[in-house]
């Protein structure tokens, strides 16, 4: 696949009806920044194609599909040209404990870190809690297969991981948390009392208590975010919370 020399971002989408695996190859080196791959199928040798040939990669967003007839398309990712990469979003449903853990031992210098958990979300957890020294902001979100039980299941035994109750890599650097079906009323201050620079803990897509309306005094319960200011922003038939830090406390 040619490129242009000075093409600095790029972004891949594949057709979503149709699983047949895609295979490009980049020839040269190029100056992309930023990098946005979106398929159903994309075989291994064409990502690694693609990153060794993206020294300067600032910005990584990865969504690949596998339905569970097919094997796992891609186990491994050559990462070692990306010391640049500050902004990582993964997406892909067959992210293995390995493959997860190689991209961010191999990029030291993310800051912006955006995941949807797998099943193997614990493995998950534990590489950032090891691997992301200079963390600032960081996004969760919980794959919606796992339905609603299951989620609030998840949400308890996410607080309960190293990376909340220990000492992270990034306890002193991280500044900001978002977290995507997970619900603010299951969440307390306390949680996040390791973050000691942390600024802002948000929760998106809170389900309204009326057709317009947002019960903050039922649905949180401020007297577990002692510190903290409530902000309610409107976006639709959601509302986004946010509990930003009171630097005043």
């Amino acid at each position: 696949m040619s490129q242009d020399h000075f093409l600095e971002q790029l972004k891949l989408y594949g057709n979503g009806g149709d699983d047949t695996e895609v295979y490009l190859k980049f020839s040269q080196p190029t100056k992309i920044k930023k990098l946005n791959l979106n398929f159903f199928r994309f075989i291994n040798c064409s990502i690694d194609s693609i990153l060794l040939n993206c020294p300067h990669l600032e910005e990584f967003d990865l969504q690949l599909f596998t339905y569970n007839k097919q094997p796992d398309s891609v186990k491994f990712l050559n990462l070692s040209k990306s010391y640049r990469l500050k902004k990582l979003t993964v997406n892909y449903n067959a992210l293995s404990e390995g493959l997860f853990d190689s991209i961010l031992s191999n990029c030291p210098n993310i800051n912006d870190l955006s995941i949807i958990l797998t099943y193997e979300w614990k493995e998950m957890m534990k590489s950032i809690y090891k691997n992301c020294d200079n963390l600032q902001r960081l996004k969760i979100c919980s794959r919606f297969e796992f339905g609603i039980k299951k989620s609030d299941n998840l949400s308890k035994e996410l607080y309960e991981e190293d990376f909340f109750t220990s000492s992270p890599r990034c306890k002193s650097t991280l500044t900001h948390i978002t977290f995507s079906g997970f619900k603010a009323i299951d969440s307390k201050a306390d949680y996040f009392k390791n973050f000691k620079f942390l600024k802002s803990i948000r929760y998106l897509n809170q389900s309204k208590t009326g057709i317009n309306t947002f019960d903050q005094a039922t649905e949180i319960n401020m007297d577990l975010w002692l510190g903290h200011i409530l902000l309610i922003t409107d976006s639709g038939h959601y509302h986004d919370v946010e509990l930003r830090r009171n630097l005043l406390y």
